[in-house]
This record gives C-alpha cells, sequence and structure tokens, in this order.
C-alpha cells in the first residue's frame, strides 16, 4: 500500500527548514574559515579570530529545535556584529591612510 501523501503546509515546512539549516551553516563554515585563516579585511588579532570561530561554530547546527535555536541567534548576532566591526576598522584605517594630516 503506498504511503500517504504528506499535506503541503508540513512538506513546505520541512523545505523551509532545510533552507535555514543550509544558509545557517554555510555563514557558519565562512565564518569559521575566516577565524581558522586570521584574515577578513586585514589580518586579524587572536581574540577577533576566536569570535569569529566560536560565532562560526554556533551556525553549524541545525536551527530545528529550541536551544540550537538560540545557538544559531546568537552566532549570526555575534557575527554579524564583528563582521561590521572588521569593516569600519578597515575603512577608519583607510580615511586614515588616505589623510595622513587629519585633513578632511
Amino acid at each position: 500500500m503506498p504511503a500517504a501523501p504528506e499535506p503541503r503546509g508540513r512538506l513546505f515546512r520541512k523545505y523551509v527548514v532545510f533552507f535555514v539549516a543550509l544558509v545557517t551553516a554555510a555563514i557558519g563554515v565562512v565564518l569559521m574559515g575566516i577565524g581558522l585563516a586570521g584574515y577578513l579585511f586585514r589580518p586579524l588579532g587572536w581574540v577577533a579570530r576566536g569570535v569569529a570561530t566560536v560565532a562560526g561554530l554556533l551556525l553549524i547546527p541545525p536551527p530545528s529545535t529550541g536551544p540550537w535555536l538560540v545557538a544559531n541567534v546568537l552566532g549570526l548576532a555575534v557575527g554579524l556584529g564583528f563582521v561590521v566591526s572588521e569593516w569600519q576598522a578597515t575603512s577608519l584605517h583607510r580615511h586614515a591612510l588616505a589623510n595622513p594630516k587629519g585633513k578632511s
């Protein structure tokens, strides 16, 4: 006897969960690569490398249950904050190099 087809809502939810897990894991792998390589927009210190690696590790498990969902949200927040702060520090550094005497 063939299995009954799943309702559309349940099947759609499976695809959404799969897609979210795929995207967060991919972002996690990129952040771990940044942390392990030690370079984003410029060479990174050990603390920055640790922050990127931990943020990446928090994004690897699929966010299907409560604790892992919290870990993924925390990893996204830390990773986004890390990338934004590094981007700002790099742009400030480039601005200082372009205007050595403080001229704007």
